[in-house]
């Protein structure tokens, strides 16, 4: 669950940019324009919704992380139809923070 920051001095936002993160059906669904709050000190967990940093990728990207029972670390999309729904994370890639508030709509 998405909460309201209650210290956002070491907060920072990011504008969701696409779709991968849209979800018709899903309990979460993010559009492109919506305002998130990034707390890079929050530890990251299975299931948390993170921005990532992959070594292939210019940039940073916004994904759900999974991590399997023997450490793999994946992004998922939560758009059903994202054309690369899972992308395993390589050692190199690091989360950049963990998402703990949305605006919907800011953009």
């Amino acid at each position: 669950m998405l909460m309201p920051p209650n210290n956002p001095a070491h907060l920072h936002a990011l504008t969701v940019v696409g779709q991968s993160m849209y979800s018709p059906t899903g309990s979460q669904s993010f559009n492109d324009g919506d305002l998130l709050y990034i707390d890079p000190q929050k530890q990251a967990v299975n299931g948390s919704l993170v921005i990532a940093k992959l070594t292939e990728a210019d940039g940073e990207v916004f994904r759900q992380l999974a991590i399997t029972r023997d450490g793999k670390r994946y992004l998922k999309a939560l758009n059903p139809l994202w054309p690369e729904p899972i992308t395993p994370m390589n050692p190199s890639a690091s989360i950049g923070g963990v998402v703990v508030y949305k605006v919907s709509g800011v953009a």
